[in-house]
């Protein structure tokens, strides 16, 4: 239970492929949303081996059992320039994806786990796709693992939020 899985090496990959130049860290940013608490936890612990260097200033979490306080420096920390604030990876439950706004310097999330409610993914996904967006492209990613039963679900809950756009126009 403390190993890494498929999913957490992927998005490892993603993390030095996308966020990082080598050692390097580039300016983009990135959200990463879990169904549960443990699961952000467990992310938090393995992400910085699995990325490599350090990474203690670049990786946050933001949840509900946080004091409004804290979740308001850290909105400010993720939304701010760059070049003057070096968190770069913010680790989400669902207490991040209403009333927030991340999109002013990341144009990236990943659903690590995926509630069933389609209408909570694309809350999720609005954190980042809004008006003000400055990325002309917005990229919201899925794991999909072939072999698992729970894809199956992952297949029929993505095709009915492709139905709910075509409908709805958004």
């Amino acid at each position: 239970r403390l190993q890494p899985d498929a999913r957490s090496k992927a998005l490892a990959n993603w993390i030095k492929n996308f966020l990082r130049s080598g050692k390097q860290w580039n300016h983009r940013r990135v959200v990463v949303f879990t169904e549960y608490e443990d699961t952000l936890s467990w992310l938090e612990r393995i992400l910085p081996g699995l990325i490599g260097g350090d990474c203690t200033d670049r990786i946050a979490r933001y949840t509900g059992r946080q004091s409004d306080t804290t979740r308001e420096q850290l909105k400010a920390a993720f939304n701010s320039a760059p070049a003057s604030n070096p968190l770069r990876v913010l680790l989400c439950t669902d207490a991040a994806r209403e009333g927030i706004n991340l999109q002013a310097h990341c144009a990236d999330l990943f659903h690590f786990d995926l509630p069933w409610n389609p209408s909570r993914i694309e809350q999720r996904n609005g954190r980042i796709d809004r008006v003000l967006q400055p990325s002309p492209k917005v990229r919201c990613h899925y794991f999909v693992i072939p072999a698992r039963p729970e894809d199956k679900v992952l297949t029929y809950v993505v095709r009915k939020l492709g139905v709910i756009r075509e409908e709805l126009g958004s």
